[in-house]
C-alpha cells in the first residue's frame, strides 16, 4: 500500500490531475497566460518554495481542509507557481499552482466582491472539483471584509453520490468518506452524517475515527453552533458505545480558551452526550474496559491519575449532573468517587473492599487525610489478604507514625500470606514506630511466627557435586519472612541469616576433583570448610517497598535497609559474617576526619 501511495505521488508530480471546474475563472496556467495583453492586462508567473500573498489555505477562514497527501511532499521539494493578473495596475486575480501546474486555489476580485476558489481532491468519490468556497465584500480601498462560506452543494450535487457511497455497507474507509463529506458540504451534509452516526449498524471504529479527526483546532465546517449541537444530540440519542462517545466528548469545549472548533459544543449543550458516555462506560463488558474508559473520562475532564490534580470543576459538575444515567451499583459509585460527587459512608466502604475496584480506589486516597486514612484502615481490616497490597502501598506514604490500632492490625496481617511487595510496605510502615513500639511488635511476631531467630538453624547438607558452592544455614522462605520482620524491628541476631540469604555464594573448586582448579582458585581442607573461605558478591540494599518484586531475597535486602544497613561490599560482608558479635553487621559510619 505504501509503494502504491508513493507511486501515486510520483504520478502527481509528473502531471496535473484532471478536474471538474464549476467556476468561470481561469484555472490553468495556459488560460492565465492567454489573458496577458500589456499594458492593460499584465500576467506574472513566479516560482518559489512558498505561496504568495495571503493565499495559504491553512490561514483562510473559508478554506476546506481535506486529508493531506503527504507522500509527495516528503519525497520531493515542495515548490509553487504563483500567478497574478492586474488590470490597469489593479490586482484582479491571484492563483497558486503546484510545481507541476496543478491548480490549487485562487482569489478573484471585481469592483465589489472577492471570491475564494479552491481545488478539492475528493478521494472518497474519486473526483476532483474546483469550486468557490467563500466570498467577501471589498471596501473602497479594495480590501476584503469578512469572508462568508459559499455552499458547495449549490454549485455541484455531491450529496447524492456521498449518500450512495455511505449507504453501501461494503464501502471501505467509511470514516474517511464521512469526514470528507462533512468538511466539503458543511450544513448540507448534516442529515447524511447524522443518519450514519445514529445508525447502530455503523461500526464504533468508524464513529471513533470520525470524531478524532473532526475535533481539531480551527474553523467549524458548519455555519453556526446549532449544526454541531444537533449532530451530537442525535449521536447521543442512539446510545453509542464508550469508545466513540469518549471521542465525541473531545469535541466539547472546557474552560475559557476554545480547544476544538471543528465540532464545537459547549458543556451546557453536551448534557445528552455526557449522559450517553456515562451510560456506555457503566455498561462496559469487563471491569478492565470500565476502568480504562473511566480513566479516559477523567483525563477528558482535565484531571490525571493522581489525587493531587483534580479534574476541571465545570467538567466535574457536568458529570455530577449526569451520573444517574450510569446504571446504579458499584460502577456508578466508583465514578462518583472519581469525580468527588457525594457518596454515603456505606458506599465508600463497599468500594474500598470491592474485589475489582478496591485497588483503584486505594490509589486515589490520601493517607494523610483523616477520612482517607480511616478508609484504608477499614479496607485492611475487611479485605481478603489477596487484595490488601494496594491499601498497604498507599498507607506506606503516611507521614504520621502508626497508631496502636494500626500496629495491632499490621502485626496480625504480617503473619498472613502476603505478596512480597505488600509485605515490604507493611514492614516499612511498622518500622516507622518508636523503638519501644518496634520492640513490642517484634516480641509478638517472634511468638506468632515460630522459632526465634536466635536459635541455630539445622546444618545444611553438602552439595553432591564437588565443584558446586553452597550456602550454609540458608533460611527457608518462611524463615526469611520472620527474620526480615525481626531485623527491621531491631533484632541484630536476625541480620546474619538475612545477609547469608541475599549474598550469593561463589563457586569453589575442590583440590583433586575432576576439572578442579589449583592455586588461588583452590580451597584447601574438607568441603565443610568451604563456606567460611568463599567470599560473597557485593549486595546493595533496597530503599523502597516498590523495589521489592516477587522474591523473598528482595524482602531480605529491604529489611536490611530498614535495619540501617548500607551497601555491603564483598570484604565487608565476609568480615561481618565472620564476626562473633551479632551487632557488628551494621556498624555506625566512621566519623569524618577533622581538618
Amino acid at each position: 500500500m505504501l509503494a502504491a501511495a508513493w507511486l501515486s505521488g510520483c504520478m502527481r508530480c509528473s502531471r496535473a490531475e484532471d478536474f471538474e471546474s464549476y467556476v468561470d475563472d481561469p484555472t490553468t496556467l495556459e488560460a492565465l497566460r492567454g489573458l496577458h495583453e500589456p499594458p492593460d492586462v499584465v500576467v506574472a508567473v513566479t516560482e518559489g518554495a512558498k505561496e504568495s500573498g495571503n493565499m495559504a489555505c491553512g490561514h483562510s477562514p473559508v478554506c476546506i481542509i481535506l486529508l493531506p497527501a503527504v507522500v509527495e511532499d516528503l519525497a520531493f521539494p515542495v515548490r509553487y507557481q504563483n500567478a497574478t493578473v492586474k488590470k490597469g495596475g489593479v490586482l484582479m486575480y491571484e492563483a497558486v499552482f503546484h510545481h507541476n501546474g496543478q491548480f490549487m486555489r485562487a482569489t478573484a476580485r471585481d469592483a465589489t466582491v472577492a471570491r475564494e476558489i479552491q481545488f478539492l481532491d475528493l478521494n472518497a468519490l474519486d473526483r476532483n472539483v474546483v469550486v468557490e468556497v467563500g466570498r467577501a465584500p471589498l471596501d473602497a480601498s479594495g480590501k476584503p471584509g469578512k469572508f462568508k462560506k459559499t455552499r458547495v452543494q449549490a454549485q455541484v450535487d455531491l450529496l447524492t453520490p456521498y449518500t450512495k457511497l455511505l449507504g453501501d455497507p461494503a464501502t471501505p474507509q467509511r470514516s474517511v468518506a464521512l469526514l470528507e463529506v462533512t468538511r466539503v458540504l458543511g450544513d448540507d451534509a448534516l442529515s447524511l452524517v447524522r443518519a450514519r452516526l445514529a445508525d447502530p449498524k455503523e461500526s464504533a471504529e468508524v464513529k471513533t475515527e470520525f470524531f478524532h479527526a473532526m475535533c481539531y483546532p480551527g474553523a467549524s465546517p458548519f455555519e453556526g453552533s446549532g449544526g454541531a449541537r444537533d449532530l451530537m444530540h442525535a449521536f447521543a440519542a442512539a446510545q453509542p458505545s464508550a469508545g466513540p462517545a469518549l471521542a465525541a466528548l473531545e469535541c466539547c469545549e472546557r474552560g475559557p480558551e476554545p480547544r476544538n472548533a471543528g465540532l464545537k459544543v459547549s458543556l451546557s449543550e453536551a448534557r445528552p452526550l455526557i449522559e450517553a458516555t456515562l451510560r456506555a462506560i457503566g455498561q462496559a463488558p469487563t471491569t478492565r474496559e470500565f476502568l480504562e474508559h473511566s480513566a479516559a473520562l477523567y483525563l477528558w475532564a482535565g484531571g490525571v491519575k493522581s489525587p493531587e490534580t483534580p479534574p476541571d470543576k465545570d467538567a466535574a459538575a457536568a458529570i455530577h449532573m449526569a451520573l444517574e444515567a450510569c446504571p446504579a451499583g458499584a460502577r456508578r459509585n466508583y465514578l462518583a468517587f472519581l469525580f468527588d460527587a457525594p457518596l454515603s459512608e456505606a458506599d465508600l466502604r463497599a468500594l474500598a473492599v470491592h474485589p475489582e475496584l478496591a485497588s483503584e480506589v486505594h490509589s486515589r486516597l490520601d493517607p494523610n487525610q483523616a477520612a482517607d486514612y480511616e478508609l484504608l484502615i477499614y479496607a485492611l481490616d475487611d479485605t481478603d489478604v489477596t487484595h490488601v497490597g494496594s491499601a498497604l502501598g498507599r498507607l506506606y506514604s503516611r507521614t504520621a507514625a502508626p497508631t496502636p490500632a494500626e500496629r495491632e492490625l499490621l502485626t496480625e496481617l504480617y503473619t498472613k500470606e502476603l505478596a512480597p511487595r505488600a509485605r515490604a510496605a507493611l514492614l516499612g510502615r511498622l518500622a516507622q514506630s518508636s523503638a519501644a513500639e518496634r520492640s513490642a511488635v517484634a516480641a509478638l511476631l517472634r511468638e506468632r511466627m515460630g522459632r526465634s531467630g536466635t536459635e541455630p538453624a539445622a546444618p545444611a547438607q553438602l552439595p553432591a557435586a564437588p565443584n558446586e558452592g553452597y550456602l550454609p544455614e540458608r533460611p527457608s522462605e518462611r524463615d526469611v519472612v520472620r527474620h526480615a520482620a525481626l531485623a527491621a524491628l531491631g533484632s541484630s541476631a536476625d541480620q546474619r541469616p538475612l545477609l547469608r540469604h541475599v549474598g550469593r555464594y561463589e563457586l569453589c573448586e575442590v583440590p583433586g576433583s575432576p576439572g578442579g582448579a589449583t592455586g588461588t582458585a583452590a580451597i584447601a581442607g574438607p568441603r565443610s570448610e568451604r563456606a567460611a573461605r568463599c567470599g560473597f558478591e557485593p549486595v546493595t540494599v533496597l530503599a523502597r517497598p516498590d523495589d521489592v518484586f516477587a522474591e523473598h531475597t528482595d524482602l531480605a535486602r529491604y529489611a536490611l535497609g530498614l535495619a540501617g544497613c548500607g551497601d555491603f561490599d564483598a570484604i565487608r560482608m565476609q568480615q561481618a559474617l565472620d564476626a562473633s558479635a551479632a551487632g557488628e553487621l551494621c556498624p555506625p559510619p566512621a566519623p569524618a576526619p577533622s581538618p
